[in-house]
């Protein structure tokens, strides 16, 4: 669980300036962190290898529709094999699809205010 707070404070907006030399970690890095987490809790498990690959290479092309989409496949992977899928991956799940709804969600608007 504290690491999925942790993912959420990193994954706020606003956490620097620019002008202190501190970066913002932006909607699209939240997601790539965030299905990368998933991902490689996975791959600690040695659940399906090659959608592992999958994920870490979309998050590599920042094809974060792809990444979400195998991270989610595989979690459901994960349980119906048994196993116990953790707070902290599920919470980090749930905050990727998040980002993803809200960057959509910006890109739209900056569509129709052009």
């Amino acid at each position: 669980m504290k690491r999925a707070l942790l993912l959420l404070a990193l994954a706020l907006p606003a956490c620097g300036s620019a002008a202190t030399g501190v970066g913002v970690l932006s909607a699209v890095d939240a997601i790539g962190r965030g299905v990368a987490h998933v991902a490689g809790w996975c791959d600690e498990r040695g659940i399906e290898p090659e959608t592992v690959r999958t994920v870490y290479k979309a998050i590599d092309e920042r094809d974060w529709r792809l990444a979400l989409t195998e991270a989610t496949r595989l979690v459901s992977a994960a349980r119906a094999r048994g196993d116990q899928v953790p707070e902290d991956v599920e919470v980090t799940l749930r905050l990727a699809e998040g980002a993803v709804a809200a960057q959509a969600i910006q890109d739209g608007m900056r569509a129709v205010s052009q």
